[in-house]
């Protein structure tokens, strides 16, 4: 019975006529969101009316990992830090104080409370890893750092 339900059933039939698309100008993150908030796998991308391509979840993982620099090592730290200016090349100052470089630096403000954001840092290169450590418990709470 399965078998004959496959064979007739048609890809007309069971197909989303409801297409959402996007643009080759839509930045990664707003196709993120559209497929996140969407609960689809995947988008088509037009050109005005023409198909261009299609970006999928697995595309947006792999713009992910590009952007973060996890391929390339490094240590991730996060901690939590105001949101004010000047926080963020604060702290980015006490990982260059250590020896090392940044990779890459991101901030998120969902689980924090109001007034905090989360800073994501992934460092580059070799530097004082003790050092880097003290300074950043002495300097935030909450550190955390995933050591590369």
């Amino acid at each position: 019975e399965l078998h004959y339900l496959l064979q007739s059933t048609k890809i007309k039939t069971i197909m989303c006529k409801q297409v959402v698309t996007t643009t080759l100008m839509t930045p990664v993150e707003e196709a993120a969101l559209i497929l996140s908030e969407g609960k689809i796998g995947c988008l088509p991308v037009m050109e005005g009316k023409e198909l261009a391509g299609i970006i999928s979840d697995c595309d947006i993982f792999r713009a992910l990992v590009d952007i973060s620099g996890v391929r390339h090592g490094g240590h991730r730290i996060t901690v939590v830090v105001k949101d004010e200016p000047g926080t963020i090349r604060e702290a980015a100052d006490l990982v260059r104080e250590a020896g090392f470089g940044l990779r890459s630096i991101m901030t998120s403000y969902e689980g924090v409370n109001r007034g905090k954001r989360y800073l994501m840092i992934r460092t580059q290169g070799e530097g004082n890893f003790a050092k880097l450590k003290n300074s950043l418990e002495s300097a935030y709470k909450g550190v955390v750092i995933a050591k590369g």
